[in-house]
């Protein structure tokens, strides 16, 4: 439960800050404790269903917003290949920055 949590807390946040707000903004509009929204953003508590309809309304997306978390998700291989299907649109003189860039973190 404590990694659902913090996945559910991260698209939270991640879509407040989409739409620009403040966690004492988003508070203030849902009418839920800043507190609250606190331990909801870091993934200390699960958050009740009426507090995430809420949310959804104040934020402006569906309740199924919250579990869209593909992107966080994937093991160490399906990121590599991700990154290699990335690198494989780039063109050539992008290729050698992403190089210089990979090097940078190896050195």
């Amino acid at each position: 439960m404590g990694r659902l949590k913090k996945l559910i807390g991260a698209r939270i946040k991640e879509i407040r800050t989409k739409r620009g707000l403040t966690q004492e903004q988003l508070s203030a509009k849902s009418n839920i404790a800043l507190s609250t929204i606190c331990r909801l953003e870091n993934g200390i508590n699960m958050p009740r269903e009426e507090n995430l309809e809420v949310l959804s309304k104040v934020l402006d997306v569906s309740m199924d917003a919250f579990f869209r978390f593909e992107h966080y998700e994937g093991d160490r291989n399906s990121r590599i290949v991700k990154i290699l299907d990335m690198l494989h649109k780039l063109k050539d003189d992008e290729i050698i920055m992403v190089q210089k860039i990979i090097n940078s973190f190896l050195a």
